[in-house]
């Protein structure tokens, strides 16, 4: 289904994402103590250490706390595109993908439609061909006509 509907998870995943990070960003820096946060939680030492020792910044903590609930957001995103596939299906902004048998009864009416017109597009200039060389023969034939007449009164002469 997510694949079918690849334009409705990007801007799901890209909204929910913002709004997690977002929220992250502005959680730090209210004065939240994440570390404290953290060590509550049991994230390991080897973790919470380079944040410890460090003077990591406002944006580095709230991108600790994003990449920590990826899991969390990953189900956030699939929950919220499933939503909004079913909400947008029923306002009727995107119609239901087709079954497999659907697409191939459409591809074969798309391409007999796109060869009847090759067809007779062919046919087409295969009859102006014919009438075009018709009249170049004939005229090709009259002139040559022409010319015998001229060469005969030129004999005469």
């Amino acid at each position: 289904m997510y694949k079918d509907y690849w334009y409705v998870v990007l801007p799901v995943h890209m909204t929910t994402s913002a709004l997690w990070f977002g929220g992250f960003y502005y959680c730090v820096r209210s004065g939240v103590d994440v570390i404290s946060l953290l060590e509550s939680l049991g994230i390991s030492d080897k973790l919470l250490i380079p944040l410890k020792e460090s003077n990591a910044g406002y944006f580095a903590l709230a991108f600790a706390l994003y990449k920590l609930v990826t899991p969390l957001r990953y189900a956030v995103t699939v929950g919220g595109t499933t939503y909004a596939i079913k909400r947008l299906t029923v306002i009727g902004w995107i119609k239901p993908v087709p079954s497999r048998e659907r697409i191939r009864e459409m591809l074969q009416e798309k391409k007999d439609n796109i060869q009847g017109k090759f067809n007779e597009s062919k046919q087409h200039y295969q009859t102006q061909y014919k009438e075009k060389k018709s009249q170049v023969m004939d005229e090709m034939q009259r002139y040559k006509t022409e010319m015998r007449k001229m060469k005969d009164k030129v004999k005469k002469m």
